[in-house]
């Protein structure tokens, strides 16, 4: 996985729960339900940036392994 794809997903991260925070006030206000829904929300969205994150660390991983692998069977064709 490209380090620009990494960048890429952590502002995509900030700007979910950005929005989750504006789209939460808006409905709080919309419903009278303040602050209950812009709560949900942002929990629900750094549940799921934790999660995005994992998967990723997980990915990222897996792929280090899979050419540390190829380098010790000799095969450089998987460089970077």
């Amino acid at each position: 996985m490209q380090r620009a794809t990494l960048y890429g997903a952590t502002i995509g991260v900030v700007f979910l729960i950005i929005g989750a925070i504006f789209l939460g006030y808006w409905l709080d206000n919309l419903l009278g339900s303040t602050p209950w829904i812009m709560l949900g929300l942002v929990v629900l969205s750094i549940v799921g940036s934790v999660a995005l994150k994992i998967w990723m660390a997980v990915s990222v991983a897996a792929e280090i392994q899979k050419q540390q692998q190829s380098r010790r069977e000799g095969n450089w064709d998987d460089e970077p």
